[in-house]
């Protein structure tokens, strides 16, 4: 589940309402660093008013988005679609930092579960 917020005090509200953990994001292009990851609901509330005041990310930041904390591995897949067929494309599997003020690191495909390649080839 996820918001979207151009108001600051309606977005400290939201964010009181569903607690942590959740993810707190520019909604602009930010260089791939609009992520945050609050830890306590103080850092929260100021991440908000930082990035909806143009402070953080500038224009990026305007609108921002709240969505729930989703733990576990990520992986990008682009897929091309020709005539009915899908090429799938090699994966990229995301390293998540400790901070998410850092942004993340991308390791070689081959770091993919058997199960997730065998998703990957069914669908």
């Amino acid at each position: 589940a996820y918001k979207t917020f151009t108001d600051t005090l309606e977005a400290q509200q939201y964010l009181q309402t569903i607690g942590l953990p959740v993810v707190i994001k520019a909604d602009g292009l930010a260089s791939g660093k609009g992520v945050i990851i609050p830890t306590t609901m103080q850092e929260g509330e100021a991440v908000i008013a930082d990035m909806l005041s143009g402070n953080t990310f500038g224009a990026a930041g305007a609108s921002i988005i709240i969505e729930e904390f989703l733990e576990g591995e990520e992986f990008s897949l682009l897929t091309f679609v020709h005539e009915g067929k899908i090429y799938p494309m090699p994966m990229a599997h995301a390293d998540a930092v400790p901070s998410a003020h850092i942004g993340q690191t991308w390791r070689a495909p081959g770091t993919a579960s058997d199960e997730i390649r065998r998703l990957v080839d069914d669908a």
